[in-house]
């Protein structure tokens, strides 16, 4: 069973170009109370990347990859990411077991080696709502047009569509969800998931 996860990290090209142009993220006393709380949980690896209260790209890469060695020395698999076409920060990512897991043995070291790196990847996610694909930003204003809401070209991310629909939270993620996935899933056919957050 191959499970679809999304993860905040840069890919290797696309790591430089973002390290160098975005600024530091994911500053504060959260950072440094979830520095603790990894260290806690005997993860000093994660907890380095955060302990000087900011959160970069670059930690974001870091992170990643010391959850993709945890899966594959476990015997577990785990794609390359993509950068999400949602929001040109989360990355799609999937996991399955390895050859000779069964499915518990696949579940017990998923939930183990992501349960750091989700709290990373928490802190990344609070970073900004990042910036849509064009392509699928105009095809999603175009279907939300035809559907009877007002998308400026200025709203170019999923909190602002959002809130464009409706202040009701499932309302404006059901209008957004049916017209970002047909599009995303034409757009983007290799792309097996679309988070929205």
């Amino acid at each position: 069973m191959k499970h679809k996860y999304r993860s905040v990290l840069a890919l290797s090209a696309m790591a430089i170009a973002l390290t160098a142009c975005a600024p530091t993220v994911g500053t504060g006393a959260n950072v440094v109370g979830v520095a603790k709380l990894l260290d806690s949980a005997d993860h000093p690896e994660y907890s380095e990347l955060v302990a000087d209260g900011e959160v970069s790209s670059s930690d974001y890469e870091a992170g990643f990859e010391l959850f993709q060695f945890c899966m594959t020395t476990n015997g577990q698999t785990v794609s390359e990411p993509r950068i999400s076409p949602v929001d040109g920060m989360a990355l799609i990512w999937e996991a399955g077991p390895g050859s000779k897991a069964t499915d518990a043995e696949y579940q017990g070291v998923l939930a183990d080696c992501y349960a750091p790196y989700g709290e990373l990847e928490a802190l990344y996610n609070e970073t900004g709502p990042g910036v849509m694909d064009e392509p699928l930003r105009r095809a999603v204003q175009g279907c939300l047009t035809t559907g009877g809401y007002d998308i400026p070209d200025s709203a170019v991310d999923t909190k602002a569509i959002r809130a464009l629909i409706s202040d009701d939270p499932v309302k404006s993620l059901t209008a957004l969800s049916d017209c970002l996935v047909p599009a995303a899933a034409k757009l983007y056919p290799d792309v097996a998931a679309f988070p929205i957050r």
